[in-house]
């Protein structure tokens, strides 16, 4: 069924982070794998585009490669710039964001709710996409800010670690897909 399915990947998306960060309570786990999972529907990216040498996208891989690369999967992760939560998002930015999308948010202690960080790094992605028309650029403008984009290009290195994680969670996907293919056909 599809809720099965979905309770699957949720449990994968959950099971990999746990690999990357062995310490984070089971309850944080479950949170962020819900909310990556829920708020990855949402990423838009401008047709024809391809990230990590791929025409078709894997958006789960895609926000999980954002958020280890900005965070580690840390929750409380705070950058020397002033970036807040599991995708580094600025309050500035967080305050733009709540009025042009009507976004519940207060202050930016709301910056380490998993729910509002999530959704607003997604939000926000989707308009640098459309702004920039690749998801490569839209990273890069995503690390320097749009403006620092514009003027210098932004760091290369970037989306190169994001698609490195990007690969290591379709990886990890896949041969877990085949574990539980093989625990089914000894079961039955």
């Amino acid at each position: 069924s599809d809720l099965s399915s979905q309770k699957k990947e949720i449990q994968r998306i959950a099971d990999y982070i746990g690999k990357q960060r062995p310490g984070l309570a089971r309850s944080e786990k479950a949170e962020l794998a819900k909310a990556i999972f829920d708020h990855s529907h949402l990423l838009r990216f401008p047709s024809r585009s391809e990230f990590a040498k791929e025409k078709d996208i894997d958006r789960v891989a895609f926000l999980l490669g954002v958020i280890q690369t900005e965070s580690q999967f840390k929750r409380t992760a705070k950058s020397h710039k002033g970036a807040l939560g599991y995708m580094q998002i600025m309050p500035d930015t967080a305050k733009w964001l709540a009025r042009s999308k009507s976004i519940a948010y207060k202050d930016k202690k709301d910056l380490y709710s998993t729910e509002i960080n999530i959704k607003m790094g997604v939000l926000y992605l989707n308009d640098l996409m459309k702004e920039t028309g690749s998801p490569k650029d839209a990273l890069l403008a995503y690390n320097a800010g749009l403006g620092g984009f514009r003027k210098w290009g932004g760091l290369s290195s970037y989306p190169k670690s994001i698609a490195v994680h990007y690969h290591a969670w379709k990886e990890f996907k896949e041969s877990r897909m085949v574990f539980e293919d093989l625990a089914f056909l000894k079961a039955e």
